[in-house]
């Protein structure tokens, strides 16, 4: 089983019936397995999708993941992003990025064709951030985050997972 099914399951089996998101090279694999096990809305703008994940929880009690894909794609959510994370309402972002040897690179302007990595950017404005750097880490991150965006004071926490992470095997 992939990572990115891994993670759908574990979602889906927290009763997450609908994702939010806008499609790219980098999150291909994670957009794959999310809208193969629950319903995939998909916006006109990454913004868009996060303040609608939002929404849905408002309404239905219930967190819709949000999946953006890297670069510009994961900076267009944030807004939205804040915005829950602000006012309490728990969000949970999933971002996929370039694949993991990107990340050794020294570019300053990006990580392969467009990625970098969101945990400065994002962190003053989450509960938490990760950036996965390995499968099972991916995973565990995922769960985890998942519950931590729940537990008092509710708020938003984001999952980035490079292209080669999202897509490997595990047990």
């Amino acid at each position: 089983m992939k990572v990115a099914d891994r993670i759908a399951e574990f979602l889906a089996s927290q009763g997450c019936t609908h994702a939010f998101g806008f499609v790219g090279g980098a999150n291909l694999t994670l957009f794959q397995a999310i809208g193969k096990r629950m319903e995939m809305v998909c916006g006109q703008h990454e913004q868009a999708a996060s303040m609608a994940a939002a929404a849905h929880y408002q309404v239905s009690g219930n967190i819709a993941p949000v999946l953006v894909t890297a670069g510009a794609g994961a900076m267009n959510c944030m807004t939205g992003v804040m915005s829950a994370h602000m006012n309490g309402i728990p969000l949970f972002v999933l971002s996929g990025n370039e694949k993991s040897i990107m990340f050794k690179t020294t570019s300053k302007r990006c990580l392969g064709f467009q990625g970098f990595n969101p945990v400065d950017v994002v962190g003053s404005f989450t509960k938490h951030v990760i950036s996965a750097d390995n499968p099972l880490g991916a995973v565990m991150a995922a769960e985890g985050l998942y519950k931590l965006a729940l537990e008092p004071r509710q708020g938003a926490v984001w999952v980035d997972i490079p292209q080669d992470i999202a897509a490997a095997k595990i047990e």
